[in-house]
């Protein structure tokens, strides 16, 4: 089965995306701005973590 196939493939790309749109915030924002743009990447950064589990591709 490819990974495509795999239940958890949906969750993980939405994952992937929001990672990287909230590393692109974190990176643009001002200082006013850096603490929130910081816990929404600890977020999205920690869902990225849970789907890539789901998948088993912590070994890949």
């Amino acid at each position: 089965m490819s990974i495509e196939d795999q239940p958890g493939y949906a969750r993980w790309q939405a994952a992937n995306e929001a990672l990287q749109k909230a590393a692109e915030r974190r990176d643009k924002a001002s200082e006013a701005e850096k603490a929130a743009a910081l816990q929404n990447y600890y977020r999205a950064q920690e869902e990225y973590d849970a789907a890539v589990d789901a998948l088993g591709l912590d070994g890949a």
